[in-house]
């Protein structure tokens, strides 16, 4: 009697099986759809992670946004606990802002190995960055 209930219910569970694939391929569809996604805006984005300097204005590129930072308004460099870098600078009503700087920043669950190096690297940037904005801070603006 065993035998034959185990035997139904294997019968029972191959024959859902079928069904379960399909829901699964269902929801393996679904859930491509916002990584691909994703995957395009990072792709498309990624390159231009940065910082580009003009005389006029500091460009911080982020993922989906750019931040544009007038040089004479811009106040400075902070890092965060977490291992980010954002620049610092006032609004035309003097109110303080940041703007993240997504490509000299590490993240939290990265490993000690790469941490070690993405921070020489980050920290070395963010230097030539506070370096060019003391030669253009002092600089006399034209008119």
């Amino acid at each position: 009697m065993m035998r034959l209930m185990m035997t139904l219910i294997g019968l029972a569970w191959i024959c859902c099986v079928p069904y379960l694939l399909a829901t699964e391929l269902v929801l393996a569809a679904v859930m491509a759809l916002p990584l691909t996604v994703f995957g395009v805006a990072f792709a498309v984005r990624a390159p231009i992670w940065g910082v580009t300097c003009d005389e006029e204005v500091i460009k911080v590129h982020r993922f989906f946004s750019t931040r544009r930072v007038p040089v004479g308004r811009a106040t400075g460099i902070r890092r965060t606990w977490s291992g980010g870098a954002e620049i610092l600078w006032r609004d035309e009503r003097r109110w303080p802002k940041w703007a993240r700087i997504t490509a000299f920043s590490t993240g939290l669950t990265t490993s000690r190995a790469m941490a070690g190096f993405l921070r020489e690297h980050n920290e070395a940037s963010l230097d030539a960055l506070k370096l060019w904005m003391e030669r253009h801070a002092t600089a006399p603006r034209p008119r």
